[in-house]
């Protein structure tokens, strides 16, 4: 970086609102060949999202949730065919909001934005 960013404000630093923010810069998200096999280009391509748009785990086991990030668990017989419900309510939480939260703080709400998006509009 040539030109690094610098956070100047006054006030605006707390526990709760951190001074800097870390932005995406570059993402590469690398697949093996033999485990993408039989795999949808689009189940890949939303597996990479939220790769890159959050930092992510697989999910795996009895208690992950229902998730495209089980699509290479060996013990799942029947991965999403696409972002579920909870993937979109993860993304949502995290990128809505002011942008100085720490991560953490937004997705304890991840809850709360699954239930406002399955509710029907009245």
């Amino acid at each position: 970086l040539v030109n690094i960013p610098v956070a100047r404000m006054e006030g605006g630093q707390s526990l709760i609102s951190t001074a800097t923010r870390e932005d995406i810069v570059g993402v590469m998200v690398l697949f093996d060949r033999e485990g993408a096999n039989g795999k949808t280009v689009n189940q890949l391509a939303d597996y990479a999202a939220m790769r890159a748009f959050a930092r992510t785990r697989d999910a795996r086991g009895e208690d992950a949730p229902d998730s495209i990030l089980g699509l290479f668990d060996p013990a799942n017989p029947a991965p999403a065919e696409g972002l579920t419900s909870f993937d979109r309510a993860y993304l949502t939480t995290l990128y809505s909001g002011v942008p100085h939260l720490p991560g953490i703080s937004k997705l304890l709400n991840v809850g709360r934005t699954l239930q406002k998006q399955q509710q029907p509009e009245e």
